[in-house]
């Protein structure tokens, strides 16, 4: 959002997250809009996309969760690019998955297998690979002597540890 916003872009966010009221970042100044009854927007998005006169619409929505014909439909009728990122996990696609790939204007895999998978079925002239990043200057190993410490802490000693970040 602030390479958008630095070339003078509006940038809203949009999250199953958020319940209630907008939340406004104060170092980015982007707006998150809250969701309604929906976990996933249907009842509300198109409504938001009109009042915000929304151009792009990025969705990061799994599109195995159900159906998005909404997001399709609003992109149709408002004439909104939509980029799709996707995560895809099985071969082959299912036809659902597919309907929202024809949809998109853009589609962003974050892993090289579905890239190559979207290139497979058809949908490389619209795909671009953009893998998941992580900022070294701030995400790095800890040294060797605090990991021991912390898993001494938590009574891992001599145990591999692995860990994932992750929201279902």
């Amino acid at each position: 959002s602030h390479a958008l916003k630095s070339v003078g872009m509006d940038v809203l966010y949009f999250g199953n997250q958020t319940v209630g009221s907008a939340i406004k970042d104060e170092k980015s100044g982007v707006m998150t809009l809250p969701i309604r009854m929906d976990a996933w927007g249907s009842d509300i998005v198109e409504k938001y996309a009109r009042s915000w006169q929304c151009t792009v619409f990025l969705s990061m929505l799994d599109v195995w969760i159900g159906n998005l014909a909404y997001i399709r439909k609003m992109c149709a009728e408002q004439n909104i690019a939509w980029v799709l990122h996707v995560t895809l996990n099985q071969e082959p696609l299912n036809p659902l998955i597919v309907e929202n790939l024809k949809a998109a204007t853009v589609i962003v895999a974050p892993s090289k297998w579905s890239y190559q998978l979207l290139v497979q079925n058809g949908f490389g002239n619209k795909s671009v690979w953009i893998p998941h990043g992580v900022d070294v200057s701030v995400y790095k190993p800890v040294p060797v002597e605090m990991k021991e410490e912390l898993k001494r802490q938590y009574g891992l000693e001599g145990k591999f540890v692995f860990l994932v970040v992750a929201l279902l």
